[in-house]
């Protein structure tokens, strides 16, 4: 039996369950032969033990419930047959409420990570009703300043010497186009910040063998995270479990999904250890599914349903393969949002034809983040597009990454970003005449 579980009571059932180490010390069991009863047994059980209940809710085949006692947070999450219950010794307490005064108009923008050097990366930056900031996930290392555009975007939008409040910021997963610019802005850019809170859940970096994971996807960013995070020990950190609802300023969410779910799936794909969430503000929902792949997918088709339905979509992992045709079918958002660039949205309407064609049935606006950063009120009623600040060079990228595009294809590329509010004289400028911009 797992260490944590040694003096707490069990579930009563039959049957050995199995053992996940959920990371930063957390473990779960998994019950594969569970039903509601038993769930609820367990939980008052644990009552009856000293732990306070935090939240409880029920939805069709699944129950979850919240309990915590001396620092200890268990987590009772069943769906159909299968009980999962987790042990977590290092999570901060959420707040299912959070009352404010309201200052500000409550905003949501994907912001326009720079893809000069490459075409991942991800950043979304929301502005609660007293004025504070709610950031979700930051961008890759090779977008250089990306740490400084961000805090220069909160900058603009604090008033004139008041520090920036950041509510909290919520990282999706451990990828390094998620995270890096999250180290970089803790390094460099918290002089006039304010950090309340950081949210995520992020797997064991380095599990040991069966714990349900194979390839282990840039799980040094993660293992570095960890130790950067550990020297900040007043930052709370709270470590997210499915059925979780929490609540920043006006900002509500729910926890769809997380890597916990997926166990015991042997599964090569590091982008199912996203975690999941709904957001729901001034009457718009916000679906952010960060990289989410096909089982977390098939695990929220299953679970919620309709329940899906949002108003804004954040597409899953850029465009690229992410979650199903159904999914989205499921979810149906009125605007889309694609972290990407212009050409791997163009690539991927033929590479991931059904969903993406799903995506785009459904949405009356559609946004690709290479194409500058883009801004809604809430409620939601449309999105302000801002000027494109950057802009791809095809040298760098072509010595990177190895591909490269027609001279035809980049002179229309520059004339779009042109278009869009690009200024000529940007650094990374090429004339499209130049033998520079011709394949070699």
């Amino acid at each position: 039996m797992a260490d944590l579980f040694t003096n707490l009571p069990l579930p009563a059932l039959t049957g050995a369950p199995t053992v996940y180490p959920c990371g930063d010390g957390a473990e779960m069991l998994l019950y594969t032969d569970a039903n509601k009863s038993a769930a609820d047994a367990y939980i008052d059980a644990l009552t009856a033990a000293g732990y306070a209940l935090v939240e409880r809710s029920e939805l069709d085949t699944s129950s979850f419930a919240t309990l915590r006692k001396d620092g200890l947070t268990i987590v009772i999450d069943r769906f159909e047959d299968e009980l999962r219950v987790i042990a977590d010794p290092y999570t901060a307490p959420y707040k299912l409420d959070d009352p404010c005064e309201r200052t500000a108009q409550t905003t949501i923008w994907q912001h326009e990570v720079d893809h000069t050097l490459i075409d991942c990366g991800m950043c979304f930056i929301l502005r609660c009703c007293d004025g504070s900031f709610f950031v979700i996930d930051s961008g890759h290392y090779f977008q250089v300043n990306d740490n400084d555009r961000i805090h220069r975007f909160m900058r603009e939008r604090t008033p004139a010497g008041e520090k920036i409040r950041i509510a909290g910021w919520f990282l999706t997963h451990a990828h390094t186009d998620h995270v890096s610019k999250f180290s970089d802005f803790l390094r460099y850019n918290m002089d006039d910040c304010e950090l309340e809170a950081l949210y995520y859940n992020f797997p064991d970096p380095f599990p040991p063998a069966g714990a349900g994971w194979g390839k282990r996807g840039n799980s040094m960013m993660a293992f570095n995270l960890a130790k950067q995070l550990a020297e900040l020990p007043e930052l709370p950190k709270i470590k997210l479990h499915t059925g979780q609802h929490f609540a920043v300023r006006n900002l509500h969410f729910t926890v769809l999904c997380t890597h916990e779910d997926v166990f015991p799936t042997e599964n090569s794909d590091f982008n199912n250890t996203t975690t999941m969430l709904m957001m729901e503000a001034e009457g718009t929902k916000v679906l952010f599914c960060g990289d989410a792949s096909d089982d977390q997918s098939d695990i929220c088709e299953r679970r919620y349903g309709e329940g899906l339905a949002c108003d804004i979509l954040q597409v899953a992992h850029h465009g690229h393969h992410g979650c199903s045709a159904r999914f989205y079918d499921l979810a149906r958002g009125k605007a889309a949002l694609f972290s990407n660039t212009q050409i791997f949205y163009d690539l991927d309407l033929i590479k991931e034809k059904e969903a993406n064609e799903t995506i785009l049935r459904h949405a009356r606006e559609v946004y690709i983040s290479s194409n500058g950063t883009v801004g809604a009120d809430l409620p939601y009623t449309h999105f302000e597009v801002y000027p494109d600040e950057t802009f791809e060079d095809f040298e760098k990228i072509q010595q990177l990454w190895g591909y490269t595009y027609t001279p035809e294809r980049k002179a229309e590329l520059y004339a779009a970003y042109l278009a869009r509010g690009g200024k000529e004289s940007h650094i990374f400028y090429r004339d499209p005449n130049s033998s520079r911009w011709h394949d070699h």
